[in-house]
């Protein structure tokens, strides 16, 4: 009778255990970090992202069940708050390649201004050594 009160109270206490274990904080963070690696917003949401000021807290950037590998964690504040905050930057970056083309012509326009301005300065530089020598 012992035996069976001690077996019982033994595997009692281990299934207690087990429920009772927090699931491990860098698991979650690095499952959150890969799910929304993943995860872009569709055309429209996209425009509504930026008609609503690009809110971290949008519900655009919840995670969802599509965009989840465990569904589970989605009632995890941690994982929540990562994810989040991870499609945030990914999808406050997002440069459209006109806006990168503008920026290199941008770029190339200022260097050639530069160069024109120095080559102008050298050659007036280089014809005031020349009278000096004559």
């Amino acid at each position: 009778m012992k035996k069976a009160l001690f077996l019982i109270a033994l595997t009692l206490f281990t299934s207690f255990h087990g429920i009772a274990q927090k699931p491990n904080r860098g698991y979650i963070r690095k499952t959150a970090i890969a799910d929304a690696k993943q995860f872009t917003l569709s055309k429209a949401d996209s425009l509504q992202f930026k008609k609503e000021h690009r809110h971290y807290r949008s519900d655009l950037l919840k995670p969802t069940n599509l965009t989840t590998s465990d569904p589970l964690l989605l009632q995890d504040s941690l994982y929540n708050d990562v994810f989040r905050s991870v499609a945030f930057a990914n999808n406050t970056k997002n440069r459209t390649s006109t806006s990168v083309i503008i920026g290199c012509i941008g770029i190339l326009a200022v260097i050639v201004v530069i160069v024109a301005v120095g080559a102008r300065t050298a050659r007036g530089a280089f014809d005031g050594i020349a009278e000096s020598i004559i």
